[in-house]
């Protein structure tokens, strides 16, 4: 399927790989169903690189995910993980959206504040961004992280210790 023109692609669970970069460059492919079966462990390497994949599920049966799998897909702003925290190759999510949160089962571990700088939440919780000069704050589960600089402007900055009634708790990776 690399670089044709599907939307979406539902793959059966009876799926238990898909080889590399089977999906690279579907600058159309915004829908993805992966197979959720025991034997579908790992998400090979630029699988979905250069797509237009919105959202993805990661089932919980999955232990790695290998390098380049999601890169260059700016329109993925919302990665969920089914299961505990996979083994990670290289520039997995380079080059996605700005706004991409991470969302994982409240029963789910290994998995810290971030991920490659993306925020990581519960499946359940409100997330929002807010900007105020210039930064980026993402707001969820009761605190207020820094997520991002959005300018170029060489400034003075002063993190405040609470947002919108909610402390800054952290900052994220590669954030300024």
């Amino acid at each position: 399927f690399q670089k044709t023109s599907i939307s979406e692609i539902i793959i059966p669970d009876s799926v238990e790989v898909i080889g590399g970069a089977a999906f690279n460059g579907c600058s159309s492919l915004g829908n993805v169903k992966l197979p959720d079966n025991q034997r579908f462990t790992r998400i090979n390497w630029s699988t979905f690189s250069n797509s237009a994949i919105e959202q993805i599920t990661i089932p919980d049966w999955v232990v790695y995910i290998d390098h380049e799998a999601f890169k260059d897909s700016p329109n993925l702003e919302e990665i969920i993980f089914m299961g505990d925290k996979p083994r990670f190759g290289d520039q997995v999510f380079v080059g996605i959206s700005s706004e991409a949160i991470i969302r994982v089962q409240e029963t789910s571990r290994g998995f810290d504040s971030f991920l490659d700088g993306i925020p990581v939440g519960y499946m359940d919780s409100v997330v929002n961004f807010l900007i105020e000069n210039e930064v980026r704050y993402l707001l969820h589960d009761g605190a207020a992280s820094v997520v991002a600089y959005t300018s170029n402007r060489r400034v003075d900055i002063t993190i405040p210790e609470e947002i919108e009634g909610l402390p800054v708790t952290s900052l994220g990776n590669e954030c300024f």
